[in-house]
């Protein structure tokens, strides 16, 4: 799932980002970021599960 694959690269690339700089501001605004687009993406998420559900009520 496309979701799922963005989570993983997202924290892929946090923890390398982590480990390759000390600078802290840098840090808190990068993980600002990623938090933002997981906010974002909720709605996709949610959307994604009443289109499931209602596909779901068609077939029966």
């Amino acid at each position: 799932m496309k979701f799922g694959k963005t989570i993983a690269v997202v924290l892929a690339s946090s923890v390398l980002l982590a480990g390759c700089t000390t600078d802290k501001k840098e840090i808190k605004a990068y993980l600002k970021q990623v938090d933002k687009i997981k906010d974002d993406e909720e709605p996709i998420k949610t959307v994604g599960k009443k289109i499931a559900e209602l596909d779901e009520k068609r077939k029966n």
